[in-house]
């Protein structure tokens, strides 16, 4: 299915019902669907005789895991596939675009080195072998290098932001290229239609998880991030979201229910350990956000909590629980 800007309803109190009193049925039907949807994906691309999949989300859409879950897909197809992380040509901090503002512009493809992305796909494609490192954004550094192998039976995966971009597919023949856009696009409302919690906010919660425990940023930190993110999905990757063959929507249903833990950890210590400085150049407005922290936090504190244990090992939602 592609693209359609209208979301889908999750009913919360019937989802709460059901946690209750089956969790392990909640959880499994949404596996089966998200695992049914990638296993599609991976069908209609060798159907159509294409080798290039262009893997795009907005940020905490889960495009780790649905990569890996398309390396799994590709294997039992019998097909070998590389995947190529944008994210592992990024410039360093200092050279980084910046917002009008002098805030860093993390979202722009201008923080992309966009040569040494057509350098790797050159390499690997004329002589079948690159390599790359990953970029570690807690130190702001490149990695040990890894290995990346390709012939002519390989599907290359390009996941990022910026996946569906054209200057990501300017290498590679038109015809074959399958492009692929991902991201939560479920509410989840009360039995009257109120929306309690919005697949915006659910990403932000994810995101909000991941950064706290894997890029050390504070949630205040992580909440004064996002009006410069949802401004850099509206110009960098809105614009080309209806250019994807596919879309699969990647809420999981049960996952309200499994955050409101982590969510209090972070409430009684708002600094985490490994916390970085200078993601922000102004950070003295950071109580401001108290209020709508506390007010996000407050609709996961309302559901039963969800023991993470239950979750199968290759679960999506593992990117966003720590």
């Amino acid at each position: 299915m592609r693209y359609d800007p209208k979301k889908t309803a999750e009913l919360l109190p019937s989802l709460t019902k059901e946690v209750l009193c089956d969790p392990g049925t909640v959880i499994r039907l949404a596996e089966e669907r998200y695992s049914k949807e990638v296993d599609e994906v991976c069908g209609e691309l060798l159907a159509q005789n294409k080798s290039v999949l262009l893997l795009c989300g907005p940020t905490s859409a889960g495009k780790t895991t649905t990569s890996a879950r398309l390396l799994a897909g590709f294997a039992a197809l019998g097909k070998k596939a590389e995947v190529i992380s944008l994210d592992d040509f990024y410039r360093p901090q200092p050279q980084l675009p910046l917002w009008p503002d002098g805030e860093i512009d993390y979202e722009s493809i201008e923080g992309l080195d966009l040569d040494a992305y057509g350098d790797i796909v050159s390499r690997l494609i004329s002589t079948g072998h690159a390599l790359m490192g990953a970029h570690d954004f807690l130190n702001d550094s490149k990695g040990a290098p890894r290995e990346l192998s390709y012939d002519g039976d390989t599907v290359l995966i390009i996941e990022g932001l910026h996946a569906l971009n054209p200057v990501v597919a300017a290498p590679f023949p038109k015809d074959r290229v399958y492009r692929l856009y991902i991201s939560p696009h479920s509410d989840f409302t009360d039995g009257e239609g109120r929306v309690l919690i919005t697949a915006r906010q659910l990403r932000l919660t994810r995101r909000m998880v991941r950064d706290y425990h894997s890029r050390g940023a504070s949630a205040a930190i992580t909440m004064k991030m996002w009006r410069y993110i949802l401004k850099g999905e509206e110009e960098y990757i809105h614009p080309f979201r209806e250019l994807a063959d596919r879309h699969i929507n990647t809420t999981h249903a049960y996952e309200p229910f499994l955050y409101a833990p982590a969510l209090e950890r972070i409430a009684k210590q708002p600094c985490p350990p490994n916390m970085r400085t200078g993601i922000l150049k102004n950070e003295s407005d950071l109580d401001t956000f108290k209020p709508a922290l506390e007010e996000l936090f407050g609709v996961y504190r309302e559901l039963p909590p969800l023991s993470p244990s239950l979750l199968p090992e290759s679960s999506l939602i593992h990117e966003f629980i720590f």
